[in-house]
C-alpha cells in the first residue's frame, strides 16, 4: 500500500494543484451555492483521501519506531551479554556467537532505518498536500458564508409596523387621488 501511495502521490499532488487552480478561480466568479457545495464535495474527498494515506503512513511509522526500539534493547542486551562473557573469560566460539548476533542486529537496524526514513519523507509530503486540502476547504466554506450572509435579514420594515400603517393611511388619499387622475 506504501508502494502505491509512493507511486500515486506525484499524480495526486499535481492533479491537487490543478483543482486547486480551478476553486480560485472559481472563487474569484462569484459561484452560485451549488457550485460551492460542489467545490465542498470535491475537497472534503481528497482531503478523506490524503487523512487515510496519512493514518495508514503513521501506523507503519510507528510500528518502525517500534521495531528499531525492540532492535536497540536487543542490541543492548547482547552487548551486555557480550561484556559479561569476556569477564567471565568465555570460551572464543561464544563470544564469535554474540559477535555474529550483534552483527546480525546491526544489519538488521539498517534498511528498517531506511524505510523509516522514508515513511516519514512520504509522510510529510502527503501532510502538506492535506494542507492545501485544508486551505481550499476554508476558502470555498468562506465563499459559503459570504454568499448567504444577509439572505434573512429584512429588507423593508414588517406589515405590522405602526409606522407603516400611519404612512399608509396619510398617503393613500393622495395616492388614490393620482391613480384615479391617471384614468
Amino acid at each position: 500500500e506504501i508502494e502505491k501511495i509512493q507511486e500515486s502521490l506525484p499524480e495526486v499532488s499535481r492533479q491537487i494543484d490543478e483543482e486547486f487552480a480551478d476553486t480560485a478561480n472559481t472563487l474569484r466568479q462569484q459561484p452560485t451555492l451549488a457550485t460551492l457545495q460542489a467545490q465542498q464535495a470535491q475537497w472534503h474527498r481528497r482531503h478523506q483521501q490524503m487523512t487515510a494515506w496519512l493514518t495508514l503512513l503513521t501506523r507503519r511509522a510507528v510500528e518502525l519506531r517500534a521495531t528499531l526500539d525492540r532492535l536497540a534493547h536487543m542490541r543492548e542486551t547482547w552487548a551486555l551479554t557480550r561484556d559479561a562473557a569476556l569477564g567471565d573469560q568465555a570460551p572464543a566460539q561464544i563470544l564469535q556467537q554474540i559477535d555474529a548476533v550483534l552483527a546480525a542486529i546491526a544489519a538488521e537496524r539498517t534498511p528498517l532505518a531506511a524505510q523509516q526514513d522514508a515513511v516519514l519523507d512520504l509522510q510529510s509530503n502527503i501532510a502538506k498536500e492535506l494542507s492545501r486540502c485544508d486551505e481550499a476547504l476554508s476558502q470555498v466554506t468562506q465563499a459559503q458564508q459570504k454568499a448567504v450572509t444577509g439572505i434573512l435579514t429584512r429588507e423593508s420594515p414588517p406589515i405590522w409596523d405602526a409606522d407603516l400603517q400611519l404612512h399608509a393611511r396619510t398617503s393613500l388619499p393622495d395616492r388614490l387621488r393620482e391613480i384615479a387622475g391617471g384614468y
